[in-house]
């Protein structure tokens, strides 16, 4: 086994160390996993719980429908396979418009408080082409509806089944109007402010904001880098450009031979820049942009969890008013029998409902603190293997540029070696 072989096999152990858990599927746009292995594990599941139901959904490029010879509609199909009663037994297909995505996101978010909904992503904060944009696009609605359809949570939500109905989806839910307005007061990339101080929330919300502002910060460091690419390719061909040059001069044999071996090799290094040009770092920069877009959802969560507290205070401040109040006229009632039940009743249901509100934040609470434990297990998942599939690519370009100067060098070798044996034999 040559130096270079063992070296390979060296990194390629340490790259498994690195990343044992890594599902990268290299030969495919899809992230959803194969329909057989979903089919079996699910129905084990519909087994124990008649009310859990899985869906696998695969989305096709992005399509125009004309309305008339004026309006256009873009839509995707969506290939949908389910072992819901209520809907198509075999495979089907859906049509599905952008804006229904994003107000099935919004309701589930507002169904489920507390939940870290997968965001529909339709703008990036990278610089990408039209195509790249569709594509990735496609990649994106996929993942929101795969996280969707295997959360134990989200996939019981009655909306989900809706989405997956064929047909138009009912975009126009009872109290839609309402339900969203929570979305539009309130930008989703900040924190609403409260009067709560608990020590744990604020940490955790610090910790987010910090993550918002590495991540930015490394998509800047990560787009010089792609400009920087684009700069030695440039160099490339003014280098390529140089020996060209001076190949059509005349100069002896040796010399020109030489030149013209290294400008191949000028040649075949631009290819392969050109080639894994932002291929390398493909994935980290949309994965970074991906979770810089999820980190507003999850703010959301946060903010839901806010609003429920200062709700609790206000009613909390309300029955002590009106305890107060009470206390202070108790002397100067008249104990009729009628006027003391409906103050009893008037506190019971003050009581009840400071229970209520009080159980409300204990529960969004406790699911949000879940939901960051897997969001944290995931991003770190997904970030590994983004690094480590960054780290193979950059491997392999280096290892074909190493073997391109190894080739030249065993060429340059062989024609010294001939015009030597040449001048002997002469």
């Amino acid at each position: 086994m040559s130096e270079n072989q063992s070296k390979n096999n060296e990194i390629s152990s340490f790259l498994d160390i690195l990343s044992p858990l890594r599902r990268r599927n290299n030969s495919s746009d899809s992230n959803i996993s194969p329909v057989s292995d979903t089919l079996n594990k699910d129905e084990n599941i519909n087994k124990t719980t008649n009310e859990t139901y899985f869906y696998v959904a695969t989305v096709d490029e992005q399509q125009k429908k004309n309305l008339d010879s004026l309006l256009s509609q873009n839509y995707y199909k969506i290939t949908v396979l389910t072992n819901n009663p209520n809907l198509p037994k075999y495979e089907y297909v859906i049509e599905r418009k952008i804006k229904d995505f994003q107000i099935l996101y919004q309701i589930l978010l507002e169904n489920n408080p507390g939940i870290f909904v997968q965001p529909v992503i339709e703008k990036y904060s990278i610089s990408t082409t039209h195509e790249e944009a569709i594509k990735n696009r496609k990649y994106f609605l996929e993942k929101f509806l795969k996280q969707i359809s295997n959360h134990p949570v989200l996939r019981k939500d009655p909306v989900i089944e809706k989405f997956f109905v064929a047909g138009k989806f009912n975009e126009k839910e009872p109290d839609s109007n309402k339900k969203f307005k929570l979305f539009r007061n309130t930008p989703n990339n900040t924190f609403l402010k409260g009067t709560e101080n608990d020590e744990k929330i604020l940490s955790q919300k610090m910790r987010i904001e910090l993550l918002g502002n590495q991540l930015k910060t490394l998509i800047k460091v990560l787009e010089t880098l792609t400009k920087n690419q684009k700069d030695n390719i440039s160099i490339y061909d003014d280098v390529i450009q140089a020996f060209s040059d001076f190949e059509k001069s005349k100069e002896d044999k040796p010399i020109s031979f030489n030149v013209k071996s290294f400008k191949v090799v000028m040649e075949k290094l631009k290819k392969y820049e050109k080639k894994y040009q932002k291929q390398d770092i493909h994935d980290i920069l949309l994965l970074s942009d991906e979770y810089i877009q999820k980190l507003d959802s999850i703010k959301s969560c946060y903010n839901a969890r806010t609003r429920l507290y200062n709700t609790w205070m206000d009613t909390l401040q309300e029955y002590k008013t009106k305890l107060e109040s009470l206390n202070k006229t108790k002397d100067t009632w008249m104990f009729e029998q009628d006027t003391l039940k409906a103050k009893k009743n008037e506190f019971d249901a003050l009581n009840q409902k400071l229970k209520s509100q009080e159980n409300d934040f204990n529960q969004i609470t406790d699911t949000i603190q879940n939901e960051l434990q897997a969001f944290e297990k995931l991003r770190l998942e997904e970030f590994l293997d983004a690094l480590q599939h960054w780290l193979e690519i950059l491997l392999e370009k280096e290892n074909k540029k190493i073997k391109t100067y190894e080739k030249y060098f065993i060429h340059i070798e062989k024609e010294n070696q001939n015009q030597k044996n040449s001048k002997e034999t002469n």
